[in-house]
Parts: C-alpha cells; sequence; structure tokens
C-alpha cells in the first residue's frame, strides 16, 4: 500500500500531540460473558488488515510534508491486565505516532465480564472510526467462539 499525505486537521493533531496536551482518544466497552482469550487475538489479527491504517505511523516524507507510512506486517498491540475490572484504573500514558503504532487494545476480564479499552491517536481516526474496527472485531470473535468459518466483514 502507498503512502498517504495526512489531511491538515490530521498533521495538526500528530504536532499538538504532546505529554501536557494530548490528541488521544480513550474509549471502554464492558461485555458480559467469559472471554475466551486466545479467539479474541486471533479476531484482532484477522480483522487488523481490513484496517491498514491502525498499524500505521507518521513520517515526514520529501519536503517535511506528513504522510502515513503503512506497514502491513505490525500487529495491533493486545495489553492483557490482570487488575479487577471494577477497581482498575486506567493510565495508558502517551505514544509518539511518528515512532510507533498509535493503536492499542487494553483487556481487563474477570469469570463472566471483561472491559475493551481503546487508546489511539486522534491523527489516527476519530472516536467513530474507531466503532467500524469494534463492529469488524466482534463479529469476527463471534464467528470463531461459534466455531464457524470466518467471513470477514
Amino acid at each position: 500500500m502507498r503512502n498517504l499525505p495526512l489531511i491538515v486537521f490530521k498533521g495538526y493533531l500528530s504536532y499538538e500531540n504532546r505529554s501536557d496536551y494530548l490528541c488521544n482518544i480513550f474509549v471502554r466497552t464492558r461485555f458480559s460473558g467469559n472471554l475466551q482469550c486466545n479467539r479474541f487475538a486471533h479476531a484482532v489479527e484477522k480483522v487488523a488488515h481490513l484496517h491498514p491504517h491502525l498499524t500505521a505511523t507518521i513520517e515526514r516524507g520529501l519536503f517535511g510534508r506528513l504522510h502515513w507510512k503503512f506497514n502491513g506486517s505490525a500487529k495491533i498491540l493486545i495489553h492483557w491486565l490482570q487488575e479487577e475490572i471494577d477497581s482498575y484504573k486506567p493510565d495508558f500514558g502517551s505514544f509518539n505516532p511518528g515512532k510507533e503504532i498509535s493503536f492499542q487494545l487494553f483487556v481487563a476480564h474477570e469469570p463472566n465480564r471483561w472491559d475493551l479499552y481503546v487508546i489511539q491517536s486522534h491523527s489516527l481516526c476519530d472516536g467513530a472510526g474507531y466503532f467500524r474496527f469494534l463492529h469488524d472485531l466482534l463479529i469476527v470473535y463471534d464467528q470463531l467462539c461459534g466455531s464457524e468459518d470466518v467471513q470477514l466483514p
């Protein structure tokens, strides 16, 4: 996939992203039921290639213009949390979209319920864009849990 230039607003968000003024989006979703960790990780892997921008980084190109650099072998990071769901207080820190993938998943799970936290750079996609990924992820995860043939959305 060829590199794509950032639109002006996304370039601004990338420029403004710093420790005292984060341009990140945090989303928490809660689910009931037992999480099947291996199948969830497999679903993330299957869905990631449908959303290549989630593993892209930002780099400076010719004449200093910012563009997305796509990496087909990059993986979405999943952090498996050991904390209890009700007492967990997220401290995601920050990341540099120019040096690392700007989309990460954090999963806290207990018997019969689990939380999925997402941290992503706003320059990567807006909060509404995340829900398209979540929709695809849950469809594939459901198919894997039901031992169905995976039909990618």
